[in-house]
């Protein structure tokens, strides 16, 4: 902004060296210095233009990476939802397993309990007959 205002000042400036050396008579020396002074003009607004190109890239620029990091956000926290889901269904998964391991543990137990008793009342069953028989001989 600073450089256009210089370039200003001093087309200014040569402007009124251009009339002084008008009013002397020197019209090859303006005719040079306007040719001159039309190309300076011509690169000024040529660097306008890319300036405005350069800011108009810069914004479209900061908005698609805007963009991008908000879809990396969004990504993250769905990332982020569905591993605390996952976890919770691991943590429910051998909370279930662990339940079923110790259900089977005392069902296999009982069973066992239960075998046994059977097993002492046919012994005692055995026993009682075979002290019957015994006293039968006796």
């Amino acid at each position: 902004m600073f450089k256009i205002k210089d370039d200003k000042e001093k087309v200014v400036e040569q402007l009124d060296l251009l009339m002084e050396e008008l009013q002397s008579g020197d019209i090859n020396n303006f005719v040079n210095y306007s040719k001159e002074q039309k190309q300076n003009l011509k690169i000024l607004d040529d660097l306008k233009q890319k300036e405005k190109d350069y800011i108009i890239k810069i914004k479209e620029n900061s908005m698609l990476f805007k963009k991008s990091k908000d879809e990396f956000k969004k990504e993250d926290e769905l990332n982020d939802a569905e591993l605390k889901k996952c976890k919770k269904e691991q943590n429910e998964t051998k909370i279930n397993a662990d339940v079923s391991i110790r259900y089977e543990e005392k069902l296999i137990h009982g069973q066992e309990s239960c075998q046994t008793r059977l097993f002492d009342h046919e012994i005692s069953i055995l026993k009682n007959t075979k002290q019957q028989l015994i006293e039968r001989k006796v």
